[in-house]
């Protein structure tokens, strides 16, 4: 694991080179730090950060992301933006910004009638939506909101940094819940 975890530290590893390389590098790193020593641990820090920044720097105005900015790939699509969205919670340590925000509502406004999310041009069905159910109860967790799967199909998750407003609608008249998230740090990193 520590040794993984250099590999994904070294100069010679260019985590930059796509989102889903950045995202995977984030999350890797995030679950290493309790086993890295106290020197490999803040340069794991500052590794997340650089790619927490990298990350929210490539977001598209949509919410989502594509797979690499300023190519044919840079369109916004399901799997780039779920492993984007779990790796800025786990950066983030539970704290909902509206950049995550901005992320889950591209994720549920873009599944599609048979409960999938679709692969766009990379991945398949099922790894991409293995990572929305992934990161979405990452967000539910985050937002410490009890919840049962079947309420779970049509959530709006919207608000500003003080508290997010869920919105359920399972049955056609929708029912909202408020609820109040960690406070920020004043920092606003993500290490």
């Amino acid at each position: 694991l520590v040794k993984a975890a250099k590999g994904l530290m070294s100069p010679d590893f260019d985590a930059t080179r796509n989102i889903l390389t950045a995202g995977h590098t984030v999350i890797g790193l995030v679950k290493a730090l309790p086993y890295l020593d106290a020197e490999s641990g803040t340069q794991a820090k500052t590794r997340i950060q650089v790619l927490y920044d990298f990350l929210q720097a490539n977001q598209n105005p949509d919410g989502g992301w594509g797979y690499k900015d300023g190519s044919s790939y840079s369109f916004s699509t399901a799997f780039p933006t779920a492993v984007s969205l779990e790796a800025l919670l786990e950066a983030n340590r539970g704290v909902v910004t509206s950049l995550i925000l901005k992320a889950v509502e591209y994720l549920l406004q873009h599944q599609a009638d048979n409960g999938y999310w679709d692969r766009g041009r990379l991945g398949s069905h099922l790894a991409t939506t293995t990572w929305v159910e992934i990161a979405l109860p990452t967000l539910l967790d985050a937002l410490g909101v009890e919840f049962q799967a079947s309420v779970t199909n049509d959530l709006l998750a919207e608000g500003g940094f003080e508290s997010v407003h869920l919105t359920w609608a399972p049955v056609p008249q929708a029912v909202t819940y408020t609820n109040y998230r960690k406070p920020a740090s004043s920092d606003d990193k993500a290490y």
